[in-house]
């Protein structure tokens, strides 16, 4: 029998042990009920020479802003998934296909009419990628005027995004002096 060491840990997997991955983190997770098939999905997507480039990843950023809404979907994979910052959730609203990213990026604008993200950063490594922001907008709820650090978890199928994960800082009030 083929066992799997966990790095830290004293104790060994069985190759065919089922495992449970949580789907809200770890896109893809649901395709891998053992560890063995976790751990050949992790080295295939791992280790491929990336088809998407920071190129891309700045084409994609500049659309955000634009609200260009036909350039972005162009970038995002037919079984695309967007996690968005905000939500119910621990990992904010999931979106899951075309239809449902669409509407859940078409939100992001009609919450923040004016939205903006500034001084992007991109990176990009095999089959993930990263970007670096800040967002810039004013709530339209309420009017009131957001300028946060975020980022985005990209993982790429081919030469589209097919999860777009964004995370963004919260800011508190101001301490009374």
């Amino acid at each position: 029998m083929r066992r799997y060491r966990v790095p830290g840990k004293p104790h060994f997997y069985d190759r065919e042990s089922p495992i449970v991955l949580q789907a809200s983190t770890l896109p893809g997770g649901e395709d891998c009920p053992t560890v063995e098939s976790a751990i050949l999905a992790f080295l295939e997507q791992t280790l491929v020479a990336p088809q998407v480039d920071t190129t891309q990843l700045e084409a994609f950023a500049r659309a955000w802003s634009r609200h260009d809404i036909e350039a972005l979907m162009s970038f995002m994979s037919d079984d695309c998934v967007f996690h968005s910052s905000l939500g119910p959730s621990a990992s904010g609203t999931r979106y899951i296909g075309r239809d449902e990213v669409r509407a859940g990026f078409m939100k992001a604008w009609a919450d923040f009419p004016d939205a903006q993200w500034t001084r992007a950063r991109h990176f990009v490594a095999g089959s993930r990628g990263v970007s670096e922001w800040t967002f810039v907008g004013t709530r339209a709820s309420d009017g009131q005027r957001v300028e946060v650090d975020g980022c985005d978890l990209f993982s790429f199928r081919g030469d589209k995004i097919r999860v777009k994960d964004s995370w963004r800082k919260t800011r508190t009030p101001p301490a009374d002096s």
